[in-house]
């Protein structure tokens, strides 16, 4: 049981920090394997429409999915569990700073990677605050099943990523109107 566990740790560290460098923006730092989706020009009732249309394309009603909170030293951490019902986050497998560069201080992001389910979020919530560009912290969700993350960066848009071209080439024909391929 502790090999599972450990070669499932392994799987997500490597998606995190080797296949993909999950740090905002998901864009610049994954250049081939990313989606940019503009909401911005969207009313909010098609915004919030197409956000859960998303989260319910990767992510089953029950399945597991990690969450990595960016911010600065745990405060962050503190500021995103609003999002989520009580003691769902209580397994975290990696706290950090996020960040290539050798000298490490406050200025770099600290992430703390969770595990919960997806019904747990508390989406209406969540998407609220996000689409009035008052979220508490940044985040990513992750599910290792699928091989993609979504990261909501503000009100303009999220970026989904993922190492599955099928993948997003599904996301790409049934979104296009949503696609930001100018970047």
């Amino acid at each position: 049981m502790n090999n599972v566990r450990n070669n499932y740790l392994k799987r997500l560290k490597k998606f995190i920090f080797d296949d993909n460098w999950i740090e905002p923006p998901l864009l610049i730092n994954n250049r081939n394997k990313v989606l940019r989706f503009d909401i911005e020009s969207k009313s909010e009732t098609d915004s919030v429409k197409l956000i859960k249309n998303i989260f319910d394309d990767i992510f089953y009603v029950n399945s597991e999915m990690f969450i990595i909170f960016y911010g600065y030293k745990w405060h962050c951490w503190k500021q995103g569990k609003k999002y989520f019902k009580k003691f769902s986050l209580n397994k975290i497998f990696y706290t950090g700073y996020a960040s290539k560069s050798d000298e490490l201080d406050d200025a770099y992001p600290y992430i703390v990677v969770c595990l919960t389910k997806r019904n747990k979020l508390k989406m209406n919530k969540y998407l609220l605050d996000y689409l009035s560009d008052e979220q508490s912290c940044q985040m990513a969700f992750i599910s290792l099943k699928k091989g993609a993350a979504i990261q909501m960066y503000d009100s303009r848009g999220l970026d989904l990523l993922s190492l599955d071209n099928k993948l997003l080439s599904f996301f790409r024909a049934k979104y296009k109107s949503y696609i930001d391929d100018e970047f």
